[in-house]
Order: C-alpha cells, then sequence, then structure tokens
C-alpha cells in the first residue's frame, strides 16, 4: 500500500468525483497504517459506485478495501439537505498488487454502457 497525504487524498477524490454540491470529505489515518475515508454531498453519491473501489485500489495499490454508503433524503420537492456518503476503510494488505490488471479491469468497466 502506497502512503499518500491528505492533500493528495482529496485532490484524487475530487478528480474522480461526480461535479456536486456542498461536496466534504474526512480522513483519519487508522491503527496499522491504514485511512479511514468518508466523501459526503448533497444531491447525489459523490462518486460513481460501480468503479470506485476499483479506482482507489489503484491509487493506493491495496486490495484491502472496504467501501459502505448510505443516504437520508432532504426535502421532499427539491431534495435540499440531503446527505449522500460513501465510506471507505483503506488497509495494507501484504499482497502482491498487480496495477497494470487493475488498470485493465477499470478500463473494461469503463467501456461497458451505462
Amino acid at each position: 500500500m502506497i502512503k499518500r497525504s491528505e492533500k493528495e487524498i482529496k485532490d484524487f477524490i475530487s478528480s474522480i468525483a461526480n461535479s456536486g454540491y456542498y461536496r466534504d470529505f474526512t480522513i483519519e489515518v487508522e491503527e496499522g497504517g491504514g485511512y479511514r475515508v468518508t466523501v459526503h454531498q448533497m444531491y447525489e453519491y459523490p462518486l460513481d459506485l460501480s468503479t470506485a473501489v476499483l479506482q482507489m485500489c489503484i491509487f493506493f495499490e491495496t486490495y484491502n478495501i472496504n467501501e459502505d454508503h448510505w443516504n437520508t433524503p432532504g426535502c421532499s420537492s427539491c431534495d435540499y439537505g440531503s446527505r449522500y456518503e460513501i465510506n471507505f476503510t483503506i488497509g495494507p494488505d501484504g499482497k502482491s498488487f498487480d496495477k497494470e490488471g487493475a488498470e485493465k479491469a477499470l478500463a473494461f468497466f469503463n467501456s461497458l454502457p451505462r
């Protein structure tokens, strides 16, 4: 696993995130050298859930990433005040990371029709 600074993590997430309103980040360093990254915003999930974990795997060069997401609705007519959140728990896994294979898998997912 590659160690990343808080600025590197925020810059990376901003580069892959949907353009959204009121986005915020929380980054915590876990015991053992891992991270807990939380990204949330109003109106929609801040990241494409179908590829976000794979993108994080490539960025951190680890397979040990768990993702959890949830949302709470906002106003019934305009959704103001809604919260869409994704939590990533990232840790070292001690395995050899196949960056080329992960990048090929991401390219495949991105080529699928949506």
